[in-house]
């Protein structure tokens, strides 16, 4: 199974031995990932990424911390004890900031104007 999208970091990368294919060890990177799935709910998962393309992104991105996002293409998603990892096969950094829509100094208006129509409480006043 395949996937892609922006994920956050939960932690900082850590560089770890992992078991290929032909039971040799590469040198690779363990990423814990989250992915917000709703309003309030963050989905969990770990990204396995082995390899000099790996190696050469750590080096040129050593400040990767919690919070930062990343854009990624996952393969191979599996569950291993209650927990659902995947390799990298594409890796960038995402932006610190998503530009805004451009509809949105509109919408920030169209608040401020119904937030000063608002009808008062026949309650008056709270002081």
């Amino acid at each position: 199974m395949k996937t892609s999208g922006v994920f956050f970091l939960r932690g900082r990368p850590c560089s770890s031995l992992i078991n290929s294919r032909t039971s040799e060890q590469l040198h690779g990177w363990v990423l814990s990932l989250g992915e917000r799935t709703s309003a309030r709910g963050v989905a969990c998962f770990t990204a396995i990424w082995p390899g000099p393309e790996a190696d050469r992104f750590m080096k040129e991105h050593p400040q990767l911390r919690a919070g930062d996002c990343l854009s990624l293409d996952l393969d191979r998603l599996h569950a291993t004890g209650n927990e659902l990892r995947g390799f990298v096969t594409r890796c960038e950094l995402a932006p610190p900031r998503w530009p805004e829509p451009p509809h949105t100094e509109g919408a920030e208006r169209a608040v401020g104007t119904t937030a000063a129509h608002a009808p008062q409480s026949s309650a008056g006043p709270i002081h």
